[in-house]
């Protein structure tokens, strides 16, 4: 639908019904992952903290010690 689904259609353009149906199915699969609404928060800023938390506490990494004495793979 929409500008959206203009695109799919041009994205789809060349592909066989079975590569079109699993798009879609991958696109439904991520459209039904529960995340944030803002209209769910009183305070955006609030909203935007979490988000920017989680997604923190997700990318922080215990480092390799496997190249340890290593030259030149100092941790970036």
């Amino acid at each position: 639908m929409g500008e959206f689904g203009k695109a799919f259609k041009i994205a789809c353009q060349g592909k066989t019904e079975t590569e079109i149906e699993s798009l879609i199915q991958a696109l439904t699969k991520v459209a039904d992952i529960a995340g944030e609404h803002s209209f769910n928060w009183d305070n955006e800023a609030k909203m935007i903290e979490k988000i920017a938390t989680n997604v923190s506490n997700k990318l922080i990494a215990t480092p390799s010690r496997d190249f340890d004495g290593m030259i030149g793979l100092e941790t970036h």
